[in-house]
């Protein structure tokens, strides 16, 4: 590329120095001789009919270079807009994307939840699953095969972190449903006692709370509430480190891909390129 420039240079600046030079002198020499076919005009005057010719031509070039560069200005300013128009909306859906599947999203629904809104939770994790598995679905519709070979990297990142912190919603998810299950089990042990003082009138409701009694004697509060803080405190790491990796290569991805096109853009107002 740098030596096709030299070329042209080099080929304008011997074209220029015939035209400015070479021809007029060669006039000067032919009128000197007085031989050949002769004029009524002189040196002088054929001199200033050329300069005048070569003039228009100048004047004519200039206007051409003139429209074409306002040509390449106009293209230049519509890829532009077009270009931000269109990288502002994709890195727009890629924040949104990035927001369903904070971490600290997580965080707050364990830190809202009480012993009497367990089920509330469990709804809140699933619909964060949900949220976090579809978080890309609309980008994927939208995007270009080239655009996406373009954020390929960052957008298999943010996949990978969504399973990631879904995996730990999962096990809370099971965590709180066993915490239910508990306060539930308070509620099956004061029927069975109930139902001890007349046996024989609740059979029924002896029976089947014994049996849930039983099938939840294995569970403990405090080994489960132990377990939600080691995962509450794996999210905040994750908030810390990946979630945060995330939004710097968000960064990155799309200040590199700015200054391709921005480049791209510069390019366009070169008058012999397409």
């Amino acid at each position: 590329m740098k030596r096709k420039k030299i070329s042209r240079s080099l080929l304008a600046a011997i074209v220029a120095l015939i035209l400015i030079v070479v021809i007029p002198i060669a006039i000067n020499e032919l009128y000197k001789k007085n031989t050949g076919y002769m004029t009524i005009w002189g040196a002088a005057d054929v001199l200033s009919y050329y300069g005048t010719i070569l003039g228009a031509c100048v004047t004519v070039g200039a206007l051409i270079v003139t429209i074409l560069f306002t040509k390449k200005q106009i293209q230049r300013d519509s890829f532009i807009k077009n270009q931000e128009e269109k990288w502002n909306r994709i890195e727009s859906m890629v924040s949104s994307s990035l927001d369903r599947i904070h971490p600290a999203r997580i965080i707050e629904i364990i830190l809202k939840v009480t012993s009497s809104n367990y089920n509330e939770a469990i709804t809140a994790f699933n619909l964060y699953s949900l949220q976090a598995k579809t978080a890309l679905d609309a980008l994927f519709g939208y995007l270009s095969g080239e655009d996406y070979t373009r954020l390929e990297p960052l957008l298999l990142d943010i996949q990978n972190a969504a399973e990631e912190y879904c995996g730990i919603v999962s096990k809370l998810d099971f965590q709180y449903q066993n915490l239910e299950l508990l306060e539930l089990r308070k509620d099956a042990i004061r029927i069975n006692n109930m139902a001890r003082q007349n046996p024989a009138k609740n059979m029924a409701d002896l029976i089947s709370s014994g049996n849930f009694i039983t099938k939840t004697s294995s569970l403990d509060g405090t080994e489960i509430q132990a377990e939600i803080n080691k995962l509450s405190e794996q999210l905040s790491v994750l908030r810390d480190t990946s979630y945060r990796q995330l939004l710097e290569k968000k960064r990155s991805t799309f200040s590199e891909i700015q200054d391709k096109w921005a480049k791209k853009a510069d390019n366009m107002l070169h008058l012999w390129r397409n």
